[in-house]
């Protein structure tokens, strides 16, 4: 697609991203496709195809299921994830275990960061199928107690385990997309929160808000929202600006 006019932040995956956001607003793409969702989705112009992108993902799964402590992993990945370049088993594990360099260091930021967004987007199909499971067993909680023929009055009474509810903002880590998803989408687009959770986040952290010209709060991705975030960045903030949706920002 051609480029949206907001960059939805920070979930990627298209069934994270809530109904009635400006259009035309899309998610990014880490170059993995999904099907079943009209939501707009952003690719650029990534180093890895489809099929790369999910073999160096398996294969890093499987090496940190087979990593017996995090410091491992770690070890392995010494040379950094920028060094995942070929769509090999073979050669992918000699990146990791400290093979040759990358040689334009520009490409090798965009695979690291690829490799990135594409395991944040893993994790995100994960919460989706929880959230699936959710609503599958809510269902059937309520199909079960309807069976039974008790009033509505009655159903509360009935010693039913509560299905708990998955919120994508406590069960994903945002803060390692920002400099990550700063990187790669064009300054010009802004980011667009509508996630009431990360919006509060936003808030409490301190983030300096103002009224924007959309009748929505606005700040700009600079030292000092990075700082009140808290976030470790690489590299220097673009200055973009962040739209919120929710009220739970205060103008400053």
């Amino acid at each position: 697609m051609h480029q949206p006019t907001f960059m939805y932040f920070p979930w990627l995956h298209p069934a994270l991203v809530p109904s009635g956001l400006p259009v035309p607003c899309a998610v990014l793409d880490p170059g993995i496709a999904v099907q079943g969702y009209d939501v707009p989705r952003w690719r650029p112009q990534w180093p890895y195809t489809d099929d790369q992108i999910r073999r160096i993902i398996a294969e890093f799964l499987r090496q940190a299921s087979e990593a017996a402590r995090p410091a491992d992993l770690a070890a392995r990945m010494a040379a950094g994830a920028e060094d995942f370049y070929t769509d090999t088993a073979l050669d992918i594990r000699s990146q990791l275990t400290g093979g040759a360099p990358v040689q334009d260091p520009e490409q090798g930021r965009l695979r690291q960061i690829q490799v990135l967004l594409a395991l944040e987007f893993t994790r995100e199909e994960a919460v989706v199928d929880l959230i699936a499971e959710q609503t599958r067993l809510a269902q059937a909680r309520h199909q079960w107690k309807a069976s039974l023929g008790v009033e509505a009055d009655d159903l509360m009474s009935l010693e039913v385990p509560e299905v708990d509810v998955v919120r994508p903002a406590q069960e994903l880590d945002w803060q390692q997309l920002l400099w990550a998803m700063d990187a790669v989408v064009p300054v010009q687009i802004p980011f667009m929160v509508a996630d009431a959770a990360v919006a509060t986040q936003w808030r409490e952290a301190g983030v300096p808000w103002t009224m924007g010209e959309h009748g929505r709060f606005v700040c700009h991705l600079d030292d000092t929202v990075v700082r009140a975030l808290g976030v470790a960045f690489r590299g220097s903030p673009s200055g973009r600006m962040v739209m919120m949706t929710q009220p739970e920002c205060e103008a400053v």
